[in-house]
C-alpha cells in the first residue's frame, strides 16, 4: 500500500502541457469589495517569472477546507484529498506562477481579451486551474469567481464567513417551511437551484463581477496587481462563460448584461458554455427566452448519452438563439 501511495503522489495529478503559444501563466487572487473573491490567470514570461522570483502554488486549493469538503460531500478519502492538495512534493506542479507580472507586448495596442468564468455545482474557482491556464496560454486574461450560493465546495465571504457546499435537498412548502421531497425531481431543481440560487444569488454575483472588471481602471486604487493586469486587457473584447451550473449562470447573466448595461452589447463578443445545465430552469420559460449573443456550446458525450432531458433543454435554448446551428 505504501508503494502504491508513493507512486500515486509521483504520478498524479499530471497536468497537460499548455496547448497555446504562451508557456508561462501567472495567477493572482482578488476580491470585489464587500462581495465575492476571484482569480486571474494571464500570460507571463520566463523572464518575468525569474525576475519576480514567482513560484508555482504550494497547494492546489486556496483553502484546506475545500479538500475537507471533497471528503465530506463527495466521498473522496481524506488521505487522497490531502495528497492532491500538497503540491510541494508533487512531481508535476500547477502550470502557473503566483503573482508573476503580466507579459506586455512591445505594441501598446496589443491587449488580451477577457474571459469571465463561472464555476459549476460542487466545485469552486480552484477546480478549473487546468482549463483557465490552457485558455490563458492562447493569449487571454481569464477571471473566475467563487459563488456564495453554497454550490462551491468552499469559499469565504467578504466578512470572512465560511460558505460550505450543500447539495439541493430542501424546498419550501406552502407554509414557508423547508422540507426534503422524495423523490427529488426536475421541478425541485428549478425551485432550489434555479429560483433560489441561480436567479437570486449567482446571476447577480456574475453581473457584479462584470461591472467590477469593466469599470474605469482609473478608479482602481487599492489593488495594484489587478490594475497592472487590466491595463493590458482589452475590456471591449469580452467573453462570458462557465461550466455546468456556471454555464447557465453566465448565459442568463449575459442577457441582463447585454440588454441593460451601457456599452455591453458591443463589449460582449461571445459566450463559452461547457455542458451548460439548463435543467435548473423551467422548460416553458426557456421556450420563451430569445437571445442573440454568439455562443459556442459544448456538450460532452456523457451528457448527451445520460441526460436526455437536459439535452432537450439545451436544444430548446439553441433553437431560440439567432442563426443557431446544432451538430
Amino acid at each position: 500500500l505504501y508503494v502504491c501511495y508513493r507512486h500515486f503522489l509521483h504520478t498524479y495529478p499530471k497536468y497537460a502541457t499548455l496547448p497555446g503559444p504562451t508557456k508561462h501563466i501567472g495567477v493572482s487572487y482578488h476580491r470585489i469589495p464587500n462581495s465575492v473573491r476571484f482569480k486571474l490567470y494571464y500570460p507571463t514570461s520566463a523572464d518575468n517569472v525569474k525576475q519576480s522570483n514567482s513560484q508555482t502554488p504550494k497547494t492546489y486549493f486556496k483553502d484546506m477546507q475545500t479538500a475537507q469538503s471533497l471528503n465530506k460531500n463527495i466521498g473522496i478519502p481524506s488521505f487522497l484529498t490531502q495528497a492532491l492538495n500538497d503540491l510541494q512534493h508533487a512531481w508535476y506542479p500547477l502550470p502557473c506562477f503566483e503573482n508573476a507580472p503580466i507579459a506586455i507586448s512591445d505594441n501598446s495596442d496589443d491587449k488580451y481579451p477577457l474571459l469571465l468564468f463561472s464555476h459549476g455545482n460542487s466545485a469552486n474557482f480552484d477546480m478549473y486551474s487546468q482549463i483557465c491556464c490552457a485558455l490563458a496560454s492562447y493569449g487571454l486574461t481569464v477571471a473566475i469567481l467563487d459563488h456564495t450560493d453554497h454550490s462551491a465546495l468552499y469559499t469565504k465571504s467578504y466578512d470572512n464567513l465560511k460558505c460550505i457546499y450543500y447539495e439541493g435537498g430542501s424546498v419550501l412548502d406552502s407554509n414557508g417551511k423547508k422540507y426534503k421531497p422524495k423523490p427529488w425531481t426536475a421541478k425541485h431543481d428549478v425551485e432550489d437551484y434555479g429560483n433560489r440560487r441561480l436567479k437570486r444569488i449567482r446571476v447577480p454575483e456574475f453581473i457584479a463581477f462584470y461591472r467590477y472588471l469593466t469599470r474605469d481602471i482609473a478608479s482602481i486604487t487599492d489593488d495594484a496587481a489587478l490594475l497592472n493586469v487590466l491595463k493590458v486587457t482589452d475590456l471591449d473584447n469580452l467573453i462570458l462563460g462557465g461550466q455546468s451550473f456556471g454555464g447557465v449562470t453566465s448565459w442568463l447573466a449575459s442577457q441582463h448584461i447585454v440588454s441593460e448595461l451601457d456599452d455591453a452589447a458591443h463589449r460582449v463578443k461571445c459566450l463559452l458554455l461547457l455542458d451548460p445545465w439548463f435543467g435548473c430552469m423551467d422548460k416553458k420559460e426557456l421556450q420563451q427566452l430569445q437571445w442573440s449573443t454568439p455562443a459556442l456550446i459544448l456538450s460532452s458525450d456523457q451528457w448527451r448519452q445520460e441526460k436526455p432531458y437536459w439535452m432537450e433543454l439545451t436544444q430548446i435554448v439553441m433553437k431560440n438563439g439567432v442563426d443557431a446551428d446544432w451538430e
